[in-house]
């Protein structure tokens, strides 16, 4: 409940809810569609016995000839040795 001294007369304030996304709107950052990336993903996860969820990052990452960095070390390190995929915990920033 909203105390009456702030909302007048009792009622609750009128407030419109934001989109979580809409600060990320303006950043122009660019999308790739999945699809175009399953059959690679779909590989890596079968070769590397690893989630097709991790697979379709490390997909796009062989496609755009980048490494991929990630916080989640135990994937990076299980993978490191075959994928372009670095455990941010090893860089030196």
């Amino acid at each position: 409940m909203f105390p009456a001294r702030l909302c007048g007369k009792g009622d609750p304030p009128q407030r419109t809810p934001k989109s979580p996304y809409a600060g990320q709107r303006n950043l122009e950052l660019p999308a790739f569609p999945s699809e175009e990336l399953a059959e690679s993903a779909f590989a890596i996860a079968q070769t590397r016995k690893a989630s097709f969820h991790d697979s379709i990052y490390l997909a796009l990452a062989i496609s755009q000839q980048a490494t991929l960095v990630t916080a989640d070390e135990k994937p990076a390190n299980a993978t490191a040795a075959y994928l372009p995929v670095k455990w941010l915990g090893a860089l030196q920033i």
